[in-house]
């Protein structure tokens, strides 16, 4: 038993560590970030070709060490409690049409359509922001293993007196031995982003433990070679829940 005291310790240790470290530097990156932008505006006088294609290699690292940092941040409060929630009934369809549209450049970029099957009526009783994280995460991970020309599915049902979200691919899917690591962070799984992109591999767990929080199950159904299917299953708004708060508006 001291043993493990010990080693929880310095677990609950190295998480504050990387919580502090990821909160002092995600500024000082932010900054960068936003200097680059100043510099491909021309704000600050005319760059060259070359010069833009150097600053633009910046401008994309800069923003993959903010993901990674926000997502270490996030990974730090999860492991110390300190998610906070403030869950109220919202409409899982706005939900999805809002994640659609901001993902649709990305997707259009990789010639990826994104079809919407939904059930328009269903109520989610989630904190909105901390739930569209999950989506976001879910739909974008779904474009970035997806081939070009390819489709990506979401659907909303009710299944059990739970609300069911499906997002399913077309893309590469997952070994069974992929599947066994999907949800450890920082694992380097065997299928590859189909355009390049980066990951920071926290995503998909930082999503399943936001769901995990509300009090839903995420699941992965998938086979190498066909595709991968995503299943959220989420409270339903309860009549006792919608006379306490306001759906998210449309």
């Amino acid at each position: 038993m001291q043993q493990f005291d010990i080693i929880q310790k310095s677990l609950d240790l190295k998480n504050h560590f990387l919580g502090m470290a990821a909160h002092d530097i995600r500024s000082p990156v932010g900054n960068i970030y936003s200097f680059c932008q100043l510099f491909l505006r021309g704000t600050i006088g005319n760059l060259s070709p070359e010069q833009q294609k150097v600053i633009l290699n910046m401008k994309d690292m800069t923003m993959h060490t903010l993901q990674l940092l926000n997502d270490l941040l996030d990974m730090s409060a999860i492991e110390h409690g300190s998610l906070n929630l403030r869950p109220k009934p919202a409409s899982v369809l706005s939900l999805l049409r809002q994640r659609i549209e901001m993902h649709r450049l990305y997707a259009q970029e990789k010639n990826i359509e994104i079809l919407l099957e939904e059930e328009p009526s269903l109520i989610l009783y989630c904190d909105p922001q901390r739930f569209g994280q999950v989506l976001d995460n879910m739909l974008s991970n779904a474009i970035k293993y997806s081939y070009p020309g390819s489709r990506v599915w979401l659907r909303s049902s009710l299944e059990n007196q739970q609300v069911m979200i499906e997002i399913q691919d077309e893309g590469q899917g997952l070994s069974a031995e992929d599947q066994k690591r999907l949800f450890t962070p920082f694992e380097r799984l065997r299928s590859k982003p189909t355009g390049g992109e980066r990951s920071t591999g926290l995503g998909l767990v930082i999503a399943r433990k936001i769901v995990d929080a509300h009090g839903g199950t995420m699941a992965c159904e998938s086979e190498l070679g066909k595709g991968t299917t995503f299943k959220i299953h989420m409270p339903q708004a309860i009549s006792e829940n919608l006379n306490n708060s306001v759906p998210v508006a449309s």
